[in-house]
C-alpha cells in the first residue's frame, strides 16, 4: 500500500531558484517539508519564492552571521556557507516561524521517523546520491512509503520503498530528469544513500512538528 503525505503541487525544484540554484537543495527541500507539515512560510514576502528567501535570510541576516561566526566557526574557516550547516537550518526556520518546529538531529531512530511521518511531520534526509559514479552529497524532503501488506501501523520490516521528493530531479538519470516529485527508492537504497552514525538503525534528520489545524494525512 502507498503512503504518500506530500503535497504534490507544492512540489519545489531548486532549478527555479534565483539564489544559487545548483547548491540550495537544503533550503528547498525545507521548504517542502515545512508545507508537507501543514505550515505556510508566511515570512516571504509576495513574489519571492520561501526557499530564496530563506537562502538568503542565512546568508545575510546579522543575527546568523553572528551565530556562524562564535558558534560554527569551524564552518566558516573550511568556507561552508550557513545553509549547508544543519543547525542553522534548524535555527533559520524556526526563527522565521517564530516557534521551534523543526529539530535537528543525527541520531533519529528510524522506527520513530516513520510514526512522526505518519502522524503529519514533514522530514528532511541527507546523504550520498550514486550520480555518473559519484557520490553527490544532496538533501531531500521524505514524502512517504510503500509498505509490503498495507499494514495501517507500518513498520521499518514492513516497508519495501521509500518515497522522496528530491529537489534536484531523478537521481537515476544523473539529475538530466528534473523532475523529482514523488521519487521512489528501495529500503536497500534508503538505507545505503541517507546518512548514518554508529547505530545503523538511525539517521541524521530534521522533524518538523506539523500545524495540526492546517493538516491532512490523506493518502
Amino acid at each position: 500500500m502507498v503512503f504518500n503525505y506530500s503535497k504534490d503541487s507544492e512540489y519545489h525544484t531548486q532549478i527555479n531558484n534565483k539564489i544559487i540554484p545548483a547548491s540550495t537543495c537544503n533550503t528547498t527541500s525545507m521548504i517542502m517539508a515545512l508545507k508537507q507539515a501543514g505550515h505556510k512560510p508566511i515570512f516571504a514576502p509576495k513574489g519571492v519564492q520561501p526557499e530564496d528567501y530563506f537562502t538568503n535570510f542565512l546568508l545575510l541576516h546579522p543575527e546568523s552571521q553572528t551565530r556562524m561566526k562564535y558558534r560554527y566557526n569551524e564552518y566558516v574557516k573550511d568556507k561552508i556557507p550557513a545553509y549547508e550547516v544543519h543547525e542553522m537550518l534548524e535555527w533559520g526556520i524556526n526563527y522565521l516561524m517564530t516557534e521551534a518546529i523543526d529539530t535537528f538531529s543525527v541520531m533519529v531512530e528510524m522506527e520513530t521517523m516513520l510514526e512522526q511521518l505518519s502522524g503529519g511531520c514533514g522530514i528532511v534526509l541527507s546523504g550520498l546520491f550514486p550520480v555518473r559514479k559519484e557520490l553527490w552529497g544532496h538533501i531531500v524532503s521524505l514524502a512517504g512509503f510503500i509498505t509490503i501488506d498495507g499494514s495501517k501501523a507500518p513498520s521499518f520490516e514492513n516497508i519495501s520503498h521509500f518515497i522522496v521528493d528530491d529537489p534536484r530531479g531523478d537521481f537515476r538519470t544523473s539529475y538530466v530528469d528534473v523532475r523529482g516529485n514523488n521519487i521512489i527508492i528501495t529500503k536497500e537504497e534508503f538505507l545505503e544513500i541517507f546518512k548514518y552514525t554508529e547505530v545503523d538503525t538511525h539517521k541524521w534528520a530534521h522533524i518538523i512538528s506539523p500545524n495540526v489545524g492546517n493538516l491532512t494525512t490523506d493518502i
